[in-house]
């Protein structure tokens, strides 16, 4: 069953990584990456929690967003948490945007950007550099899921799509 069109997954859970409460200006990162993702018009969000989970909760809950427990929080590999999001959102968005909490500086227009690319994975990137959000395309929501190579989440996205012969990457023009 289709939510919506674009769905997000932020990873939130790490004890070691993850400072969701930390504040940019008056509110905490998970908030604010919350907000940025609604103003794009993501939905379903999906926040996995595991460091803070209460104090997340808190913050974001009243938004609307679906919450996943790491229960590895202790020393989740980041893509951990990501497996669980995309698990969840399978089968229910055409498009699925990823970033950690730790990633909180993009602005919705990025998204737009992003998104309107004719790509199945896009990355935005700064001097040479891929960063987050990153955007897939749902049907790879799978097969990324049940990636297991020991990589950064934007080197298994290029090994999931390998397995399928698609298109690579595209950076957009910015």
């Amino acid at each position: 069953m289709k939510f919506g069109s674009v769905g997000a997954v932020i990873a939130a859970a790490s004890k070691k990584d993850a400072v969701p409460l930390l504040k940019v200006g008056s509110i905490p990162i998970v908030r604010r990456i919350v907000l940025t993702l609604q103003q794009a018009g993501v939905f379903p969000i999906v926040v996995v929690t595991g460091t803070e989970e209460l104090e997340v909760t808190h913050q974001v809950a009243p938004l609307g967003v679906v919450f996943i427990k790491n229960t590895e929080c202790e020393k989740p590999e980041l893509f951990s948490s990501v497996k669980l999001g995309l698990s969840y959102l399978q089968g229910k968005c055409d498009r699925v945007v990823f970033t950690p909490v730790n990633a909180p500086m993009f602005f919705a227009q990025t998204l737009h950007t992003l998104l309107s690319c004719d790509a199945d994975i896009v990355t935005p990137t700064y001097d040479g550099r891929g960063g987050h959000p990153i955007c897939c395309a749902g049907k790879y929501c799978r097969r990324f899921w049940h990636t297991t190579a020991p990589m950064g989440c934007g080197a298994r996205c290029g090994s999931a799509m390998a397995a399928s012969s698609a298109s690579p990457f595209r950076t957009p023009a910015c």
